[in-house]
């Protein structure tokens, strides 16, 4: 909980085993830590929503109640579109958008907070789609992004452009036969 006679008007506190407090004097600079706190910039928290944003109404803070979505402009902003996508679009009506958010944002265990053990069902198989689908990889995990030898590059190379020719250093023309 925000300290009672601390004059900004926007507080975020992030529940941790001590709380810890952020106070905002404008809008801008509170909407803009709200995004960073969304796409995981505090990774010492275990879900992306676990914290709570207050105004200050009159003397007192009041938390306000919020959906995560409201910070950005699209799905496009979001760190991982394809997966906000599929799960805003196909499940908004039935989840609360902060468990949304966080299953989105990579969050298995999110899942577990959804009530409806069918609804649960399905977003379980909707997960398991989409982490399969790469929804979720990063320059690390996904081979597409990993570094090749060059033979190996040669050889993608050709596939990428379905049997035409390359440039070898040894060969002035050189076609890809057999993988």
């Amino acid at each position: 909980m925000p300290k009672i006679k601390h004059p900004a008007p926007f507080a975020i506190t992030i529940a941790r085993d001590e709380d810890r407090t952020h106070y905002f004097d404008d809008r801008s600079s509170f909407d803009d830590f709200v995004r960073g706190l969304l796409v995981g910039e505090d990774e010492l928290r275990e879900f992306s929503t676990d914290f709570k944003l207050y105004s200050k109404v009159g003397s007192e803070w009041v938390e306000v109640d919020f959906d995560p979505y409201d910070y950005f402009q699209d799905i496009d902003d979001t760190l991982y579109p394809l997966a906000h996508g599929q799960l805003l679009g196909n499940y908004s009506g039935e989840i609360d958008h902060k468990i949304l958010w966080n299953i989105a944002q990579g969050s298995e265990q999110a899942i577990d907070l959804i009530l409806s053990a069918s609804t649960r069902a399905r977003v379980r198989n909707t997960y398991k789609t989409l982490h399969e689908l790469g929804a979720w990889a990063s320059d690390e995990s996904d081979p597409a992004f990993t570094e090749y030898l060059d033979s190996t590059e040669q050889e993608l190379y050709a596939i990428a452009t379905q049997g035409t020719s390359f440039v070898d250093e040894d060969e002035p023309e050189a076609w890809l036969t057999e993988i």
